[in-house]
């Protein structure tokens, strides 16, 4: 494995940001912790399709329809419940589910520690949560907390690229002197892609430093 890219493992710091849309564009709330992160799983949606001409694979179409998987955490606070899912408090102070509210849609972030001395970070742009799956078990002689699984869809987003748009999943980023500002700031605002064209024909890497690809 090269020396620039560290050996990952260990996640760490799950936020969430709402999105919404307005004017035109994208926008995302400030990120918002989940605590207790224990797993994100990451999963290719797509497929590739073969042509077959000459007797043989003439040629093999690629689709990318996002990503999909789960995240488990330790649990999940009232606020939580309230912007992914629609939940609302009632004069007495029971959070109540309603059946009526959609999940929102909202960026995940999150980092994976390594063998180098800064964890890579995360971004997927347009992630849409099913309802969380529970399950409260009895206390035994060892006591293992409950967790709280929720799967999810990770649509391509369509953002502004050089002269162009260009559809972006999301992607990951590593420390380095060029890329500080965007890996400092990853958790106190989502890092949106940024390409000005001027770098390169195809801007694999956008001006923040945060290379495409979950």
């Amino acid at each position: 494995m090269p020396a620039e890219k560290p050996l990952a493992y260990g996640i760490n710091k799950l936020y969430y940001a709402v999105r919404s849309f307005s004017d035109g564009a994208y926008t995302y709330s400030n990120p918002v912790r989940l605590v207790g992160a224990r797993q994100v799983s990451i999963n290719a949606e797509g497929s590739n399709e073969k042509f077959y001409a000459d007797n043989g694979v003439y040629y093999i179409a690629d689709s990318n329809a996002g990503r999909s998987g789960s995240i488990e955490v330790v649990g999940l606070n009232d606020q939580a419940y309230k912007d992914l899912f629609g939940y609302v408090t009632d004069d007495n102070g029971i959070l109540l589910e309603d059946a009526d509210a959609h999940s929102a849609d909202v960026a995940l972030l999150f980092e994976c520690e390594n063998d180098g001395p800064n964890p890579t970070r995360f971004v997927m742009y347009d992630v849409k949560f099913t309802r969380p799956t529970e399950e409260h078990n009895t206390k035994e002689d060892s006591v293992t907390p409950d967790t709280i699984s929720m799967d999810y869809e990770a649509a391509p987003t369509e953002f502004a690229w050089g002269t162009g748009t260009k559809k972006i999943v999301g992607g990951h980023i590593d420390y380095s002197n060029d890329t500080a500002t965007a890996y400092n700031a990853w958790y106190t605002a989502v890092q949106k892609p940024s390409f000005s064209g001027s770098t390169g024909a195809t801007g694999t890497t956008g001006t923040t430093g945060v290379t495409a690809g979950a």
